[in-house]
């Protein structure tokens, strides 16, 4: 401990490294890091030099601690679990440069892998940088950090919560993290209070808000998920497939227009003479039709198809017809299409079974361009294979058996 009256300062090589982690930080991770970022960085290594002050901490201790919570979450750069470890070693390459002692880079590295959730504080230090790391909870702003780092995990993690597991993530995250030191209980220990009570408010409405929504066959969130995602998927794979078809049309054209132009200027024009021979004609004529056949099945591959069947009131509700495909809605009245939707907006198990036949149709319509479009590669494949099969045999039976024409 410093005598009474003594200030510690900020050190040069803190400064340099707070210029490095800025830098690296800001430059390094991307906007999808909500909560883990430099912002919280600065909170974290700020209350660390205030709470190292009060404690009036040793100079070494003191400087130690601050590189401990200017590096603590440097690790998230490359990797998200683990990140204590890397950001451990990051600190230790960065300090070795700059010629500290083995032995403090070591205990640097110690304090920063104390910020692990499973580690408990063992020392003044490790409590000062722990309280320092969860400060949020015993804040004004504890939801809405908890809310960038729930965004955090959906974009980066791919963890997505619905509001009851969330609320209860977060109770279980203030209940277990209690402050370590006497400087933080007396600061945000009242607030933590209030955000505990908040946080279990929070909690059982979310609870009695799910069992509210849900209806009879439990549809909710998951539910809505699927059908949005089934949506997508259906005009993905339907692109995919007018691409694949556009290709083929593209390619085939391309080689009817070229064998069509051969064949008009008088092709295998020998010295001036007319054609010589008209053998190669064969595989010219299995190229020119397995094409011709190829770009007949991609163009009914991706020909649009609407259906023109008028939906009966009685249709709808005994669900044999859906009023969700504009090939069915298009030939209804404005009045009747409005009344229709009314109604399913009125009954949800109707309005599902709508969406179920909607995307079962738009499965039946994707078979189809999918069987078309497998003809048309398998017509221009083996087409293609034909052609220059009985080419070689024409080429071959021309050089070594017969010096006459075929023709």
């Amino acid at each position: 401990m410093k005598n009474d009256g003594e200030v510690q300062k900020v050190t040069s090589i803190v400064e340099e490294a707070v210029d490095f982690v800025s830098h690296l930080l800001k430059g390094e991770l991307t906007d999808q890091f909500k909560f883990h970022n430099y912002t919280h960085t600065a909170e974290v290594a700020n209350l660390c030099e205030k709470m190292g002050k009060y404690f009036q901490l040793s100079d070494e201790d003191f400087e130690n601690l601050l590189l401990a919570a200017w590096f603590h979450d440097t690790g998230f750069i490359r990797c998200y679990s683990g990140h204590e470890a890397e950001g451990a070693k990051i600190a230790g390459n960065f300090l070795t440069a700059k010629g500290f002692e083995k032995q403090r880079i070591e205990t640097i590295q110690t304090l920063i892998l104390s910020t692990k959730a499973e580690v408990k504080a063992t020392n003044l230090l490790e409590e000062i940088l722990h309280d320092a790391d969860v400060q949020h909870i015993g804040k004004k702003n504890f939801f809405e950090k908890g809310q960038l780092l729930r965004e955090e995990w959906e974009l980066i993690l791919h963890k997505n919560f619905d509001e009851e597991e969330w609320q209860w993530m977060q109770q279980k995250f203030i209940t277990a993290n209690k402050f370590a030191t006497q400087y933080a209980k007396e600061k945000f220990g009242a607030r933590k209070k209030k955000n505990a009570e908040k946080q279990q408010f929070l909690f059982k409405k979310a609870q009695a808000s799910k069992n509210k929504s849900f209806d009879t066959e439990k549809t909710g969130r998951g539910t809505e998920t699927m059908y949005r995602v089934s949506y997508r998927n259906h005009i993905n794979l339907s692109d995919i497939a007018d691409k694949k078809a556009n290709m083929m049309m593209s390619i085939n054209t391309l080689i009817l227009s070229a064998i069509i132009a051969i064949a008009g200027s008088g092709f295998a024009m020998v010295g001036g003479q007319q054609v010589e021979y008209y053998r190669f004609g064969i595989p010219m004529a299995i190229l020119l039709l397995s094409s011709l056949g190829s770009v007949i099945f991609a163009i009914l591959s991706a020909k649009p198809n609407v259906t023109h069947n008028l939906v009966s009131d009685i249709e709808l509700r005994e669900r044999k017809s859906s009023i969700l495909y504009f090939g069915n809605f298009t030939q209804i009245p404005l009045e009747r299409f409005l009344s229709d939707m009314e109604t399913l907006r009125g009954d949800n198990k109707l309005l599902y079974e709508n969406m179920s036949m909607d995307i079962y149709y738009l499965g039946v319509v994707l078979k189809k361009k999918f069987r078309l479009l497998q003809l048309s590669y398998t017509i221009f494949m083996v087409g293609l294979i034909m052609a220059v099969i009985s080419l070689i045999f024409i080429l071959i039976y021309s050089k070594y058996i017969s010096k006459h024409p075929i023709f």
